[in-house]
């Protein structure tokens, strides 16, 4: 939900109840950082973790900056006390999620190192303060305008993402390993989803898209650090795009010919900062079609496309049948 979406239902809430006001105890949103809020499989999700990542206070003070009295309201009603701590208990069983992924990753031998983890943090952030020339203390002073308590919550925040990142993408591999496509399958398939010819290259590419060129370095950064869907819904200033991994499906060559730089270089690779009208966009190149993929042959590329799909298909099928049943085996405690 955007933070507009979500101030007008609050605020909707609040004029349908005639502004009732009675004052309620705060512990909820202000617990003691060790305590402990919930338990999966007997590891401790504790206050401090549950509070980094709902980052309650950067959202109360965006509000208290752009709409002071609404702030007061927020803070001075049980209808908006009520909704805060329903948000922190919607942040609090997505944790309880990660947190159970790690442990069934663990079944499968995936497992991150913490020290490692925060090893490479300290090394994105030495990297960003070096390539724009900041300070530690400038560099969490701006941390702090954006929720954070302290550089070290942020540096914990960003190691946790990236272990419960790295864990589901090996946890996936795991799981969608081997997914068999049959003759018959792909012959139907082919019939159904004839490619483009060869005379027709295309490119299916992912942007983000930024206002200005001097944001490049640390998007670029927060790419290799977090992965290009994450950062595309952090950055990008396409709101069309940004929370679908910033995808903007297949363009054929020509059709917009500043992006035509892609046919000259191969999947995975990020270029830009390339400069339209709309702003600068770092582009990333998902697959090809068409000419440009005339080295593979065509049933051979079409057999990849549906095994992907089928792997995709198998994940989503695990995510929501699979999984939910698994965590009835786990024994899980709520104590917020």
């Amino acid at each position: 939900m955007t933070l507009r979406r979500w101030i007008g239902c609050l605020m909707l809430c609040v004029f349908l109840t005639g502004f009732a006001y009675a004052q309620k105890d705060f512990e909820k949103l202000s617990l003691p950082s060790d305590t402990i809020v919930a338990k999966v499989n007997e590891k401790p999700i504790y206050a401090r973790t549950l509070d980094i990542e709902s980052n309650l206070a950067y959202t109360l003070l965006t509000i208290k900056q752009n709409n002071e009295n609404f702030y007061e309201i927020l803070l001075g009603t049980e209808e908006g006390y009520d909704f805060l701590v329903r948000y922190k208990t919607i942040v609090l069983y997505k944790l309880i999620d990660s947190f159970l992924l790690i442990e069934i990753a663990k079944s499968y031998g995936i497992n991150y190192d913490d020290a490692d983890l925060l090893q490479y943090v300290n090394t994105f952030i030495k990297d960003i303060l070096t390539t724009n020339q900041l300070t530690e203390e400038e560099f969490e002073n701006y941390i702090i305008t954006q929720g954070f308590d302290s550089l070290a919550d942020y540096k914990e925040h960003l190691a946790f993402q990236r272990k419960v990142t790295l864990t589901n993408i090996q946890l996936m591999d795991k799981i969608i390993a081997a997914v068999p496509v049959s003759d018959a399958e792909l012959d139907a398939y082919i019939k159904s989803n004839p490619l483009p010819t060869d005379e027709t290259a295309s490119v299916n590419i992912s942007h983000i898209l930024l206002q200005k060129e001097d944001n490049v370095n640390a998007v670029l950064s927060s790419i290799q650090a977090v992965g290009f869907e994450k950062t595309a819904q952090i950055y990008s200033r396409d709101d069309l795009t940004k929370n679908n991994a910033g995808n903007l499906g297949w363009l054929e060559k020509g059709a917009f010919p500043q992006f035509d730089v892609a046919f000259d270089h191969k999947v995975g690779d990020v270029l830009g900062p390339i400069q339209t009208q709309l702003g600068y966009h770092l582009i990333r190149i998902n697959d090809f079609s068409g000419s440009q993929s005339g080295q593979i042959p065509y049933r051979e590329e079409a057999k990849n496309l549906l095994s992907l799909e089928k792997k995709v298909d198998l994940w989503e099928k695990w995510l929501t049948e699979e999984f939910p049943r698994i965590k009835q085996t786990y024994p899980i405690e709520i104590y917020f």
